[in-house]
């Protein structure tokens, strides 16, 4: 950070800011990474880096959804949304959808937690993200699990099973595989928990 500061460069700043936040978040000290993300935020808006802005209030939704203070997360999180709009930024777009999904399922108001990631999925499978796709199907099967519609969460678990298969993601497809045999056993669909139990 001092030879970013001697050279005054301040998106080389910023990102030191933001790789300290980094390293305290893999830390478990979140407390201690907002304070490096919004210093980091700072500097991009004091430069007018739209795209620094962007990641910057997305990463900061991620430290407060850790620290379980969901309605500050959502803030940011809306901010990034608003600018990466902007920038017709698609991947930060969805990605932004997805983690709204994501907090307001923790809420457990499912309403704008389906909206949002839907909204995940149809920019997903337009940018052939398969990875974030299978992950989406996954946060969809939970919000129709809640709501008790076990069909359309059996079809979003097999949907993001296939997807997991398909990139060789082997822990998304384990636990997936496992969720969707929870659920057919608590449908008393015992041959078909068995079978994927099994797999």
């Amino acid at each position: 950070k001092s030879l970013a500061i001697t050279f005054n460069k301040p998106e080389l700043i910023a990102q030191s800011y933001n790789n300290l936040a980094n390293v305290y978040i893999d830390l478990g000290k979140q407390d201690i990474s907002l304070k490096y993300y919004q210093q980091c935020l700072n500097l991009m808006e004091s430069i007018g880096n739209k795209k620094g802005m962007a990641s910057s209030n997305s990463n900061i939704g991620f430290a407060y959804k850790d620290l379980g203070k969901y309605d500050e997360a959502i803030k940011y999180f809306f901010t990034s949304l608003r600018i990466s709009d902007e920038l017709n930024d698609r991947n930060l777009v969805a990605a932004n959808y997805l983690q709204l999904g994501n907090i307001y399922l923790r809420k457990n108001d499912i309403t704008p937690a389906l909206d949002y990631l839907n909204k995940a999925l149809i920019d997903y499978k337009k940018l052939g993200n398969k990875r974030s796709e299978s992950i989406t199907y996954n946060l969809l099967s939970v919000a129709y699990d809640n709501l008790k519609q076990f069909d359309k969460a059996i079809f979003n678990l097999n949907e993001s099973i296939k997807l997991a298969r398909e990139t060789n993601d082997l822990r998304t497809l384990a636990y997936n595989s496992q969720r969707l045999g929870e659920i057919y056993y608590n449908q008393n669909l015992d041959e078909k928990a068995i079978e994927t139990f099994k797999e």
